[in-house]
């Protein structure tokens, strides 16, 4: 699969400012102005997660040098309750932007319009805010910002990975672990990769599981269950790398290690250390440091010209790594979150 490219609406706007360099090759774009701040930004995702923990790492690096300051909202994986916070948001009355991550791409758009009405600068990270799932550029009219690479993207390179752990194997029996179907992300994700592997004869998707919870513990429980229903599984793969662990540690239990491949979503600190001990057979590369860090970047534009047109980053494009990382493609290649 070829790297994503980059779209920018308002693209003049937004590189007026110098690049500054990220690790794994990201970039983003320094504010040519001093701020008129200081900015009130509100971040309404997830927080008891590494890899929104990541995002959130990045935003605060470029709030520190542009006079933002950042309140998180935690709102858990629940598309109701990330709705009414964002409507609290909004009757605050305090805040002058958000980053979010969206739980319901369509569901949140009544409580994302609020916003935008009130006057409100509003990027979204990681997950876009309408119906097209294979799209970069805002669908909401008034959104300042979108910054990702299409969760479906993900899923055909997830897919493409399992395609390649599966060679010579027939049939290959795979077991598919998913962080919270139901939320707009999984199910792109989800949709992605069943769409690569149709049609391959040798491989036999055996479970796709839900209850994974992008934690360790909950789906080393998932995996445990998995190998004790599928024993003869060859691949488990997950939707984000802290699944993958457990399952390891459940291949691990089994006395199954080196014989069930692995694979993970995040090419994390951990994923990549678990790669090249050959303990996994491969993570797909996601950048959520370079994602927090530009769309923070872009909501600050906004912020300071809120008649700037839309901006669209997809972040792969910063990077000329093969996003499918296994043992002999890791190379210089730095992580971006713990894992």
């Amino acid at each position: 699969m070829g790297h994503a490219r980059l779209r920018h609406v308002g693209v003049a706007a937004l590189l007026a400012g110098v690049c500054v360099a990220f690790p794994g090759g990201a970039t983003a774009f320094a504010s040519s102005t001093a701020p008129a701040g200081p900015y009130q930004v509100a971040w309404a995702m997830v927080l008891q997660n590494s890899y929104t923990q990541a995002m959130l790492q990045g935003a605060e690096a470029v709030a520190k040098t542009d006079n933002v300051k950042i309140t998180t909202f935690d709102t858990g994986f629940t598309a109701q309750k990330q709705f009414s916070v964002i409507q609290d948001i909004v009757a605050l009355h305090k805040y002058q932007g958000i980053l979010v991550q969206p739980n319901d791409s369509v569901g949140i758009e009544p409580a994302i319009k609020q916003a935008i009405k009130a006057g409100i600068q509003v990027v979204t990270l990681n997950v876009p805010i309408g119906p097209n799932a294979t799209t970069i550029e805002p669908q909401l009219p008034g959104l300042a910002g979108s910054v990702l690479t299409p969760q479906v993207t993900w899923g055909h390179q997830l897919g493409e990975m399992t395609e390649n752990a599966c060679k010579g194997i027939n049939p290959c029996r795979v077991a598919y672990i998913a962080g919270e179907i139901g939320t707009s992300g999984d199910d792109n994700m989800l949709a992605g990769f069943k769409a690569q592997v149709k049609g391959q004869g040798n491989i036999d998707v055996v479970a796709i599981q839900n209850g994974g919870d992008f934690l360790i513990g909950p789906a080393e429980d998932v995996a445990k269950n998995l190998l004790v229903a599928h024993p003869n599984l060859n691949v488990i793969l997950s939707t984000g790398d802290q699944m993958t662990h457990g399952a390891q540690l459940a291949v691990q239990v089994e006395g199954l290690s080196g014989k069930v491949k692995l694979i993970g979503l995040g090419a994390s600190t951990y994923a990549l250390s678990a790669i090249k001990a050959g303990t996994w057979y491969g993570s797909v590369v996601t950048l959520p440091l370079s994602i927090g860090r530009i769309g923070m970047q872009v909501l600050f534009e906004h912020l300071k010209n809120p008649k700037l047109a839309p901006s669209a980053v997809d972040p792969a494009v910063y990077t000329k790594q093969n996003p499918l990382i296994t043992k002999g493609d890791i190379g210089t290649f730095q992580a971006q979150w713990s894992g």
